[in-house]
């Protein structure tokens, strides 16, 4: 049985995979396509509760690219992603240098703003 913090991490989890989705038009950022099997890929890893639902830190992959390029080719990717996405890059390096730590209570709180911007964009 989960308890209340992975349950709010799981809606969390959810609502930002929605929420990426429906920005990056269910596009892979990488390729292009639309009609592939569409994925949320994170730059800094979920472990990372700091960036985790930061929409800066995710973007729509195809299948393919997340695991042919994202994740098989880590160097490469970078190098892609700092050149796609350059402003993206340098606030994602400053911001992977601190260390937050989440109440149950805190996600809620997360999980209430990330759903009106989700609201607010059409998202949901």
């Amino acid at each position: 049985m989960k308890t209340p913090r992975q349950k709010i991490k799981a809606k969390l989890d959810k609502l930002f995979t929605q929420t990426v989705m429906f920005r990056d038009q269910r596009t892979c950022q990488w390729c292009g396509k639309t009609q592939a099997q569409m994925q949320t890929s994170h730059i800094i890893g979920r472990t990372n509760l700091h960036l985790r639902w930061n929409l800066n830190n995710a973007m729509c992959l195809c299948a393919y690219c997340h695991l042919r390029k994202w994740h098989a080719k880590p160097l490469e990717s970078s190098k892609w992603f700092q050149d796609k996405y350059p402003d993206r890059f340098h606030y994602l390096e400053t911001e992977n240098q601190k260390t937050v730590k989440y109440s149950t209570s805190d996600l809620e709180d997360i999980y209430q703003a990330m759903k009106q911007v989700a609201l607010s964009a059409g998202a949901i």
